[in-house]
């Protein structure tokens, strides 16, 4: 007969789940939205110490609490604390705000040449560049929705804008618009 002895934790610590801060969806972010979720992971040594999660405050715990890495879902706008908990009583904790998400409009110009040509970007990079946006934003409570379409823009002279002048035309395109322009 085998007995498996739990060993105690020698440390415990709730990091980021990836290195790479280039890497999305991102963890342990600076907030988590109402009704949102996010990802949580604790490092432990030895590798085989258990680990017990709980939460108190704004928010529940998805799957099961005693895995080494937990899903949070903000319930209500506050604070929530996560502790992980291991072997022999070892703690590590982080607070989560959990906030309501704030929208920002944005409206998307593509400058062309004026022949329609020659765009400076595609739609679907642009598409792209919003979604990127909101992967990366998303932790601090913040996305980006496109303000009706993306607006093409046929001037060859916005093409380079190389002075200040010639970007300020630029700008001036679409004041006013109640979104944020982005060229």
């Amino acid at each position: 007969m085998n007995l498996v002895v739990a060993r105690p934790c020698t440390s415990l610590q709730i990091v980021e789940q990836t290195n790479d801060p280039g890497v999305l969806p991102l963890y342990n972010p600076a907030t988590v939205r109402v009704g949102y979720y996010s990802g949580f992971i604790a490092t432990v040594a030895p590798s085989n110490c258990s680990v017990q999660w709980t939460v108190s405050g704004a928010g529940h715990l998805s799957g099961p609490p005693n895995a080494s890495s937990v899903t949070f879902n903000g319930d209500s706008i506050g604070n929530a604390v996560l502790t992980a908990t291991g072997a022999g009583g070892l703690q590590s904790t982080i607070t989560v705000p959990v906030k309501q998400q704030t929208t920002l409009k944005v409206r998307m110009v593509i400058v062309r040449a004026s022949d329609g040509t020659s765009a400076a970007t595609t739609d679907a990079d642009a598409m792209n560049d919003l979604a990127n946006a909101n992967a990366a934003w998303v932790q601090g409570s913040i996305q980006f929705e496109l303000d009706g379409s993306i607006v093409h823009l046929d001037n060859s002279d916005f093409l380079t804008t190389d002075s200040d002048a010639t970007r300020s035309d630029l700008v001036g395109q679409f004041q006013n618009t109640g979104a944020f322009e982005v060229y």
